[in-house]
């Protein structure tokens, strides 16, 4: 019995993380996140998110239902000033993005 409530514990926090992705978005059901499932040198089996730059363009070429895509790519600035370095994390991203994603914009 304790096994079973378990299990079901287990299974509700993996769908309410699942659900939790942009759910506020006014297409979110039309949105899907790429990811890649490989295995590691040592046999372990994971999730990357990070995919070749081309494969957005790639993917719409050949699944003529997908209407848009975009890529964010996550990267790292480091600043120097006065020998102090500052290091940054930074988010580029197609213009495509504010087509797909409905974020509320501050300011800019």
């Amino acid at each position: 019995m304790a096994i079973g409530i378990a299990c079901c514990i287990l299974i509700y926090i993996f769908v309410k993380h699942e659900w939790s992705y942009d759910g506020f978005h006014e297409k979110s059901d039309r949105i899907y996140r790429v990811l890649i499932h490989e295995r590691a040198p040592d046999g372990s089996i994971g999730f990357r998110v990070l995919q070749e730059p081309s494969l957005a363009d790639a993917m719409t070429q050949a699944f003529p239902g997908i209407r848009q895509a975009t890529r964010i790519v996550r990267g790292r600035v480091t600043i120097i000033h006065e020998n102090e370095p500052f290091y940054e994390t930074l988010f580029e991203a197609d213009s495509s993005l504010f087509r797909m994603f409905t974020f509320p914009l501050v300011a800019g």
